[in-house]
């Protein structure tokens, strides 16, 4: 009977305990001291718990890391494959440039071979020119005929010693193509004395000094030098125009010329 007495006087301190506490949380909310409070209990907490998100995010931060290690390393695999695969077409390129340039050079030595140029000398006619060589030489009607290095004719008509040559300053038009440094084509075209580069588009444009060379036809390779343009001639009236070419060599004060 005791024990239920201290029982229930233990209950009625236990009431009367959160009763006065409610009364001082009320009175300390109403009188502002419960604001105080707050402030003042989360400045002490706050560092607290600042710090131990900081330690958390670096205890955390190893742990990404390695999670994202498979995916570096497939990135890094995926590299490193492209990389060989790149070298291996560098590789590929570089023996393909090497065959190319040894095939250009083999057919350049054929060619070379089977026109190799040769000397012969002038037979001087001012109504025929020609050289003292002919078929038996291996003269053919189109070779080229040079002096010094400069194409002045062709060969027109050959016999067994000897062939008669066609000179670009005789008159009429020549069916050989030529073009300027500028890309200018035109055909050559002779009046007995001079040379001109003919057919020209009047919209072209020509400069005194350009290099003219030949375009590359059959019998004839690309780039023998013809001469330099000295005059342009215009006429606005006609479709085309044409330059006159100086060569700075002659046929005729040629000790020998050389056939290709």
């Amino acid at each position: 009977m005791s024990g239920i007495v201290v029982y229930s006087r233990n209950k009625k301190y236990d009431w009367i305990f959160v009763l006065a506490i409610v009364v001082l949380v009320a009175v300390a909310e109403f009188s502002g001291w419960f604001g105080v409070i707050k402030s003042s209990s989360e400045k002490f907490i706050n560092p607290i718990l600042s710090k131990s998100s900081s330690g958390t995010q670096n205890l955390l931060d190893p742990i990404f890391r390695f999670s994202r290690y498979p995916s570096l390393a497939a990135r890094l695999s995926s590299l490193e494959y492209d990389y060989a695969q790149s070298l291996s077409r560098i590789s590929q390129l570089e023996r393909e440039l090497r065959e190319t340039e040894s095939i250009r050079a083999a057919l350049s030595e054929s060619a070379q071979t089977k026109s190799a140029p040769f000397l012969t000398t002038t037979l001087i006619s001012y109504t025929q020119p020609g050289i003292a060589a002919g078929s038996d030489q291996g003269v053919k009607e189109g070779m080229l005929v040079l002096v010094a290095g400069t194409a002045v004719g062709t060969i027109s008509h050959v016999e067994a010693t000897q062939s008669t040559t066609s000179l670009f300053s005789q008159t009429g038009r020549h069916p050989i193509i030529v073009t300027s440094e500028s890309g200018v084509q035109g055909v050559l075209e002779g009046d007995g004395r001079h040379i001109y580069l003919t057919l020209v588009p009047q919209g072209s444009v020509l400069n005194s000094g350009e290099r003219v060379v030949t375009v590359g036809q059959e019998n004839i390779g690309a780039g023998v030098f013809i001469g330099k343009i000295s005059v342009v001639e215009e006429n606005s009236a006609a479709p085309t125009k044409r330059a006159q070419i100086d060569q700075l060599v002659s046929f005729f004060s040629a000790p020998v010329v050389e056939l290709r």
